[in-house]
């Protein structure tokens, strides 16, 4: 069945006691382990000693065993799942343990995984999800696929990812259309493509301990690359965790042309490459937690009032949807922006998972709005109820980084033709003067208009600089707010320059402007430059 085994086995095998060694010290560990206070994983509530005494001597045809499976969880107590499959064979030689990880994994009484099914692209139901592009900041699905006839990570070699990376390029180089583009192998990439990769964040990187430890970075950079079309709307990876990962991706909420970009880069890939599936269980992948469909269809959205509500988990749990930070799983919102995908992966078609995120992204979109109906997102808003003093320039920067994520053009809606500050100095106007200042390399602009003090910027800063930024202003929150009553104190310690910035709509939505709208409500806002 699988016609590679007979080279990789000779390559791997290994003594059966130096297997057997390893498994008992990693079960030691394992069943040491107090449950739930030192480890929770689904792998330690299901490997029971009964069930390891059933699985402990058995081995696939490549010579995979239950300790190259177990491996990641016993090192790594903290894990949410701890279960990796050795090759495609483990769901077979190993089925008690993967049965029971999958069915509280997927919560399904039985294992009964359809035909994969994904609809009609040409008489698709819905379309760009967000119409005004007020919410929705990109739109992103893909899946995961496994060479038939090669194992997985525990138990894969060299020779066979440089064989599957080649396989897998020469398939990509006859993608027709708007699929066509370029594979980029990690190994021997020039600076420049490196570079280019991260700022784009298409690299993957070698620096997660559970996959690691899981076998997934051998050899690494090895066998591995990425490939993409010009426009970067579709992408492959190439044995980055699963063998392959294919992804569509856009910005906005067309969610539309996604699917239909992906599905058509699934077909043309099948006609020349061969895919591991097995019957009720779907396409077959490293993690148990990727199986069936192995489909995440997912949205950058801006949530920042049901996020804030205690029941926003729970909301998302009814619709079958999963929210976490836009840098992945265990990862914080960054401005009430949040990744929301559909959770379920077995037992139901491809097609039917992308319309069950397509219906509970639009719940997400009409709740948020209902939270917002007093909020007149269509104009600018005067910051004159709120207090904001910005304790340094990177603290000034931080607020400018927020507005770069809701803003598309990054700019204010203001006009600074007349670069004049106003110095306030004991409450009172002292002098005025044209000034510029460069905040990240960027240049700044402050200064009064005949109506509004503001901010005005045009940058060219990148988005992962800006977010980088953001993020690090955003550790000390709270840093940036301060309470200044001009009646009260009347008298300033430092120059202070007090403006009223007019805010565009694009802020609207972000952390910093939900902290300020809800909670400081004070005359002024105040920025602290200091020399």
């Amino acid at each position: 069945m699988y016609k590679n085994y007979c080279n990789q086995l000779e390559q791997q095998k290994q003594p059966q006691q130096e297997k057997m060694s390893d498994l008992a010290e990693l079960w030691t560990r394992l069943n040491g382990a107090k449950y739930p206070d030192e480890c929770k994983s689904l792998l330690k509530q299901c490997l029971t000693q009964e069930m390891f005494d059933q699985l402990k001597d058995k081995k696939t045809s490549l010579n995979g065993t239950l300790a190259d499976c177990i491996r990641s969880g016993a090192k790594n107590l903290d894990s949410g799942v701890g279960l990796y499959a050795c090759d495609p064979e483990a769901y077979t030689t190993f089925k008690p343990l993967f049965d029971a990880v999958i069915k509280m994994y997927h919560k399904v009484d039985t294992i009964n995984h359809p035909k994969p099914d994904f609809g009609d692209i040409s008489k698709l139901d819905f379309g760009d999800l967000d119409p005004s592009g007020d919410m929705i900041v990109s739109t992103r699905v893909r899946v995961g696929r496994s060479h038939d006839g090669y194992s997985f990570p525990p138990c894969s070699n060299k020779e066979a990812r440089v064989d599957m990376l080649k396989k897998t390029e020469e398939a990509c180089s006859q993608l027709p259309g708007e699929l066509a583009g370029k594979m980029y192998h990690l190994q021997g990439m020039s600076k420049a493509d490196e570079q280019q990769l991260i700022d784009d964040h298409f690299l993957f990187k070698n620096d997660d301990r559970f996959l690691g430890d899981a076998g997934g970075y051998a050899d690494w950079p090895v066998g591995r690359g990425i490939f993409h079309n010009p426009k970067k709307t579709f992408l492959v990876w190439v044995n980055e965790e699963d063998h392959l990962r294919f992804i569509s991706m856009q910005m906005g909420g067309n969610l539309g042309e996604v699917y239909k970009r992906l599905v058509n880069g699934i077909q043309e890939l099948e006609k020349k490459l061969t895919f591991a599936k097995k019957d009720g269980y779907g396409y077959l992948t490293f993690c148990p937690t990727n199986l069936g469909t192995t489909c995440r269809a997912s949205v950058h959205i801006k949530i920042p009032k049901l996020s804030k509500l205690p029941e926003f988990k729970d909301f998302c749990e009814k619709l079958n949807l999963q929210p976490r930070g836009i840098h992945g799983e265990h990862t914080e919102s960054v401005g009430g922006v949040y990744d929301i995908s559909n959770k379920r992966r077995l037992g139901l078609t491809e097609y039917e998972a992308i319309q069950e995120m397509r219906k509970g992204v639009e719940e997400i979109i009409k709740k948020e709005k209902s939270l917002l109906k007093d909020i007149d997102c269509g104009k600018p808003a005067f910051a004159d109820d709120i207090a904001l003093l910005a304790l340094s320039p990177v603290a000034l920067q931080s607020l400018l980084d927020t507005c770069y994520i809701y803003s598309r053009e990054w700019k204010f809606e203001f006009s600074c033709s007349e670069t004049d500050i106003l110095i306030i100095w004991s409450g009172r106007v002292v002098t005025k003067c044209p000034c510029k200042w460069s905040f990240a390399q960027e240049q700044i602009e402050i200064g009064i208009s005949k109506i509004h003090l503001g901010v005005f910027t045009m940058s060219k800063m990148k988005n992962t600089e800006a977010v980088n930024t953001c993020n690090k202003g955003r550790k000390s929150l709270h840093g940036l707010f301060w309470i200044c009553n001009f009646k009260r104190t009347r008298i300033h310690s430092q120059t202070y320059y007090c403006m009223k910035p007019l805010f565009p709509s694009a802020l609207y939505g972000s952390e910093l402007w939900a902290n300020m709208t809800l909670i400081y409500k004070f005359p002024h806002v105040m920025f602290n430059i200091t020399p």
